[in-house]
């Protein structure tokens, strides 16, 4: 059985890489990955993190009003 983690997919690139700044001046440690085959594509970004951090993160980009497209837990 492989780790949970916690996937965050965006519409647009310029969304990922907002996030991707916004975790990483707030401590959520993760990096963005190519979209999950098992995904609808949307920009063909997502942020992948620990899935403890699922909360945090998706409280974190609500308040800096990024829009994000789908999440999902995954096994890697």
């Amino acid at each position: 059985m492989g780790k949970q983690k916690f996937v965050l997919r965006f519409y647009t690139t310029n969304e990922a890489m907002s996030a991707e700044f916004i975790c990483k001046s707030n401590g959520i440690d993760g990096k963005l990955i190519p979209v999950p085959r098992h995904m609808s594509a949307g920009c063909g970004m997502a942020w992948m993190t620990d899935l403890e951090f699922k909360d945090r993160l998706i409280d974190l980009i609500n308040d800096e009003d990024i829009e994000w497209e789908d999440s999902a837990v995954i096994e890697i």
